[in-house]
């Protein structure tokens, strides 16, 4: 309960970060589509170092090409990578954090807005105690946005294998278990 209500304090610090990116009028001032890890202060640092969980923040700036944000979850499953769920919806707003929290059993999907935030939890469906190398990786550098094409933001995989080297498509990844967490902006709305 602590940890919740930790967290909820950082979101809140989220909320009262901006890039000043946006106008009064909702309209972008011109900066390209980006998504890049949410940048913090050195006290916020401290905060978040408590936390035992892997906890990740990104913030993408659209412009109003960006009409629909896809959000997916991914695991490897019997040899094969398979969509475990998704959260997708119509872009409310041009500039939004999205915080995901990796915990043994469960991911939790955070999408924070100047109003709220919303939450969506996912069962890890990948066992991780038993492979021989594990790679990890997420999103560390600004990646421009192209409408209809995937974004890796986080990606966690093991293998039997003695190496195994980092890839930008965690599907060419020799693994015999994984998870992964993708977004994708596309130019038309959800129905």
């Amino acid at each position: 309960m602590k940890r919740m209500k930790l967290l909820l304090i950082v979101l809140s610090v989220l909320m009262l970060v901006g890039c000043g990116t946006t106008q009064e009028d909702g309209k972008t001032t011109g900066k390209p589509m980006t998504i890049y890890p949410t940048e913090f202060s050195a006290e916020t640092k401290k905060v978040l170092d408590i936390l035992d969980d892997e906890v990740m923040f990104f913030t993408y700036v659209t412009d109003d090409s960006v009409k629909s944000v896809n959000l997916q979850i991914w695991f490897y499953e019997n040899g094969e990578w398979t969509s475990a769920g998704n959260v997708k919806g119509n872009k409310e707003m041009t500039e939004r954090d999205i915080v995901l929290r990796v915990k043994e059993s469960e991911i939790d999907l955070i999408q924070v807005s100047e109003t709220g935030q919303s939450k969506y939890t996912f069962p890890v469906l990948a066992e991780f105690s038993a492979p021989l190398m594990m790679v990890e990786e997420r999103l560390q550098n600004t990646e421009d946005i192209v409408l209809e094409e995937e974004i890796v933001l986080y990606y966690k995989v093991g293998t039997e294998e003695n190496a195994i080297r980092s890839e930008t498509d965690f599907r060419e990844l020799p693994c015999s278990t994984g998870m992964a967490l993708t977004i994708t902006f596309s130019a038309e709305n959800v129905e």
